[in-house]
């Protein structure tokens, strides 16, 4: 039996079972641009500002202290 033996997280790295169905519920279900007004971006808001809270806590960091970026 062949096992594998993945050393190249700088290139990617598997994703947690859990994550991955947290990310499909967020981009089904909110969608929308954070920063808009219509109800869907709100909706969006409200999930964005719940995980960034649930993270500080976690995490332990003060107001102001969690920046989520994009990209790479």
């Amino acid at each position: 039996m062949h096992t594998e033996i993945y050393l190249d997280a700088n290139a990617t790295s598997a994703v947690h079972p859990a994550a991955l169905a947290a990310a499909t519920q967020a981009m089904r279900d909110c969608y929308g641009n954070p920063s808009s007004s219509h109800a869907t971006g709100l909706k969006a808001k409200a999930m964005l500002d719940g995980v960034r809270t649930l993270a500080r806590r976690v995490l332990g960091a003060g107001q102001g202290r969690l920046t989520f970026t994009s990209g790479a």
